[in-house]
């Protein structure tokens, strides 16, 4: 099967105009993708930054409409590995994240180090899927007052990307979400 924000991107893009990139998390020192964790943030950070460069190089990616997804790990990821530094937080249009979101308290993803890293996003939006906005109120404050977060609830439960894969309400909140991100200026 399909990594999870692959399928997620997928269900977000119908995998209709847009390129899904679904990056690994590394550790240089050991030589490997990380199967549990972040890898080295570091590595990890500049292996993206390297990856999405070399598809907007090589294959026509729009730098203007890169929109970062994550499910679970990945979601957290999103602001632990996303925004990291001002220049990967530079890449994001939007974010959506599924199923936890940084911050978390999972390994390294403290709230305290979510708040900072929350203020790098300079784009437009946030789309959640099933976390509780009261939990990640902080990151929320942290961003610029004109950033757009939206927050559904799939229905299902923890750890199921079948929703990305039908057209449940939520599912079809997040592609309209993105049709009008993507589709802005």
């Amino acid at each position: 099967g399909l990594p999870d924000q692959c399928v997620i991107g997928y269900g977000m893009t119908k995998g209709e105009g847009s390129i899904l990139l679904s990056l690994p998390f590394v550790d240089r020192d050991a030589d490997r993708i990380i199967e549990s964790g972040f890898g080295n943030a570091e590595d990890t950070t500049a292996y993206a930054k390297a990856a999405i460069e070399e598809v907007v190089g090589r294959f026509g990616g729009d730098r203007d409409h890169m929109v970062l997804t994550g499910f679970s790990r990945g979601s957290i990821a999103c602001g632990f590995i996303g925004l990291r530094d001002e220049e990967i937080a530079a890449f994001w249009k939007g974010i959506h994240g599924c199923q936890h979101y940084d911050g978390s308290r999972w390994r390294e993803s403290t709230m305290e180090d979510a708040v900072l890293r929350a203020k790098r996003f300079q784009g437009k939006a946030i789309f959640q899927t099933d976390n509780d906005a009261e939990k990640y109120r902080p990151v929320v404050e942290a961003t610029r007052p004109e950033v757009a977060w939206t927050w559904v609830n799939s229905g299902l439960g923890f750890h199921d990307t079948a929703m990305f894969l039908d057209d449940r309400p939520s599912t079809v909140k997040l592609r309209e979400w993105y049709e009008e991100l993507i589709s802005s200026p």
